[in-house]
């Protein structure tokens, strides 16, 4: 059954996610990171592409919304390399089995990404998650 969203509305529900071991949401990009904010996770760059509703040949091609889901797990200087890769690859299986639970409440799918994202000039270790939407 698919639901009739809006941007805000989507981004909402991906930042209330209950990813395993998130310490604190934002529903907006954070200023910055203190260490009892860590894992922390947040939506940003929401994007959209579409025009009224069409219909093909074999299926209709309806308008998407994609939002960011970042998940930034600890600072890069923080620890070892593979305890930093180890903690982000566990963050990118947690964020993966919420995704599979948002997929439930109407069409969506994602690429998901270890990286590396900057806050207040400090880089930590994350998963990324470039979430699409039919709307």
């Amino acid at each position: 059954m698919s639901v009739l969203w809006t941007y805000r509305a989507v981004s909402d529900a991906l930042a209330g996610m209950d990813v395993k071991g998130v310490r604190r949401r934002f529903n907006y990009p954070p200023e910055s990171l203190n260490a009892s904010d860590l894992p922390a996770l947040w939506v940003q760059s929401p994007s959209g592409s579409g025009s009224a509703v069409v219909f093909e040949r074999g299926g209709e091609t309806w308008p998407s919304a994609t939002v960011q889901v970042v998940l930034a797990v600890t600072p890069v200087a923080a620890a070892s390399n593979q305890d930093n890769y180890l903690a982000t690859v566990d963050a990118v299986d947690a964020l993966v089995r919420e995704l599979v639970k948002f997929r439930a409440r109407g069409p969506a799918s994602w690429q998901v990404r270890q990286t590396i994202v900057t806050v207040a000039g400090t880089d930590y270790w994350a998963a990324v998650a470039d979430v699409e939407v039919k709307l």
